[in-house]
Order: C-alpha cells, then structure tokens, then sequence
C-alpha cells in the first residue's frame, strides 16, 4: 500500500481531498472545500451549546470531514463510516445548521436563485442582503443567497418540488413548464376562462427560481453543489 501511495504521484494521479457529504461545498482545484454557504447562517442554540455537541465547527475553504455527529447516529459509528442518516443531519440542521456546516440546507437558504438574476448572486454579500434598498432585487432574484426563501412571495405552492428539481429543465415536460393553464371562473352567471400563470411557476416557483410574475426559463446549465 506504501508503495502504491509513493507511485501515485509520479504518474500523476492525485486524490481528492475533500468531505464525504459534499452538502454546502464547492470544488477548488482538486479538492472539495466547505463553501460560504455552509456557514452563513446562525445557530438556533448557543454556539457553545453547539460546540458541547459536535465538538468543532465546519470552517469555510475547510476539507475536513464534519463532526460525525452532525450526519449519523453515534451507535452506527462502527457500522460504516460516513454513511448519512437523514434523520441526524436534519436534526444538525434544525438545531446547529452553522456549527455542522449545513447553512444551505435550511429552509431559509434552500431555494434556487433566479437563472438570469440582475446581479450576480455569488458575489452578494451580507451587508446587501441587510440593505433595504437591495433587498427587494435581491429577495427576487437571490433568496438563497440571503436566507430568503421563506419570503411569501417565494414559496413552492404543492409539495415536494425538491424532490424532482429537474422539471425546471426537462425537456421532455417543456410543455407543461411552458403552458399556460386556464381558470374556469363564473362572473354573473357567465363562465369565464382566465390565462394563468405557467404551472410550474405557480407551484413549484421557489424550486424553479421562479419569484416574481415575469417568466424566467429555468437555466441549461447543470446543478452545482448547495
């Protein structure tokens, strides 16, 4: 094993560094680092209540696998090591979301920003999304930049959008992205048939990037990690 380890770099293999759950990370260079968005939220307990629990902090352009704590169970410890337990992580996420490293999986920060937004939503910083004279752009066009979603105006209206995020841009259910439904609406014993929004944008729309009432098509490019 040595010996493989010792050739690995003269043939110019390398091997990537990085966490097991990559949730919140970013990949520089070779190596899968914790982003900005892991941390950029707070707490519901004490950071030194958090601490006592998980022992240390994700820290931001970190590799270090988090605290096991934070994704399994302590009695599965010696069962398989790095296997997530859903239940866990939503606990860490629910209670120690910054401390774990799993800021952008709160319902504050789980949404997609707009495709085509005005501004770059990377390059935002919390001092804008503090700002009253940004907030309206940014809460349109970057929620999850800001911890946003949550903002009526940005809400899924059915259940369970994320589980399939890639209606926003199949191709093969364009039409039901891109139709318009229509509205059986009686006025005076009159029937009337109003235009819609499209649906996906009705009711998946903060799973699409879709909040505000001007249509933005969902983005070609592939999902980058949280």
């Amino acid at each position: 094993m040595r010996l493989l380890l010792s050739i690995l770099p003269l043939i110019g293999w390398t091997i990537a560094a990085g966490p097991a759950d990559k949730n919140c990370t970013e990949t520089v260079g070779a190596d899968d680092k914790y982003s900005q968005k892991a941390v950029n939220c707070e707490d519901k307990y004490s950071a030194a209540a958090c601490l006592l629990i998980y022992t240390a902090a994700v820290k931001v352009g970190d590799t270090t696998e988090r605290n096991v704590k934070c994704f399994q169970q302590i009695l599965c410890l010696k069962d398989a090591a790095n296997k997530r337990d859903e239940e866990v992580v939503q606990m860490a996420v629910n209670n120690c979301p910054k401390t774990c490293g799993y800021c952008c999986l709160t319902p504050e920060y789980n949404c997609q920003n707009k495709p085509f937004p005005r501004v770059n939503c990377d390059t935002v910083t919390s001092e804008q999304c503090r700002d009253q004279k940004w907030q309206q752009v940014l809460k349109e066009d970057c929620p999850a930049a800001c911890g946003f979603c949550k903002n009526d105006a940005c809400q899924d209206t059915v259940p369970d959008c994320k589980r399939d995020p890639t209606i926003c841009r199949n191709v093969d259910m364009q039409t039901f992205v891109k139709a318009s439904a229509l509205r059986r609406v009686k006025d005076k014993n009159v029937i009337i048939f109003e235009k819609r929004t499209p649906a996906n944008q009705e009711y998946c729309k903060a799973t699409c990037g879709y909040c505000t009432n001007t249509p933005v098509g969902p983005s070609e490019c592939g999902e980058s990690k949280k």
